[in-house]
């Protein structure tokens, strides 16, 4: 139940890209809490739907009974598991304010460990790759004259926080 709801269809390149932008909206309380509705004047209530308690990010994550169940749980000898477990809480608190369905603690702590030794086990395969690879190949032959090539750039500039693309377009004569 619990794999269906969020993690159904995923790559672990890109689970792991959601647990990064979580992490980051997590320190910036950038995510929908009630509390957040509140201080943007959309939401009258702002009750955690599974306590009654003021629903904040820190109420979601550590503060809950459900939260202080599922970190009491937790096997503090994995290496980077907090990261897994709160993610794990906030799709909990998901499922249960958006769709009534109840996840239990050691389900939480078991996808999150599970998910944490995948991670684990693709940075090793990634380890054991050769340090030089190939470089990428151009196609060779270009099968049809009216082909068109796209070629793209991308650039950031982290102190002005600025970014540039392009593309360039050419036909194959």
């Amino acid at each position: 139940m619990y794999e269906k709801a969020i993690f159904k269809k995923r790559s672990l390149r890109n689970l792991v890209q959601k647990i990064k932008l979580f992490i980051r909206r997590c320190a910036l309380n950038n995510l929908p809490t009630e509390e957040n509705f509140r201080k943007r004047g959309l939401q009258g209530h702002t009750l955690c739907s599974r306590c009654g308690e003021e629903e904040t990010l820190e109420h979601i994550l550590f503060q809950c009974d459900m939260a202080v169940a599922v970190w009491e749980l937790c096997p503090w000898s994995s290496s980077n598991l907090f990261p897994w477990i709160c993610c794990g809480l906030w799709i909990n608190r998901n499922l249960h304010t958006f769709e009534n369905k109840q996840i239990t603690p050691p389900e939480v702590i078991s996808k999150a460990i599970a998910l944490l030794r995948e991670w684990e086990t693709a940075q090793t395969s990634i380890a054991q790759l050769p340090s030089n690879p190939p470089a990428p190949q151009l196609p060779s032959q270009i099968s049809s004259p009216s082909t068109i090539i796209c070629n793209t750039e991308a650039a950031w500039c982290k102190e002005t926080r600025e970014a540039g693309l392009a593309w360039i377009f050419t036909f194959q004569t």
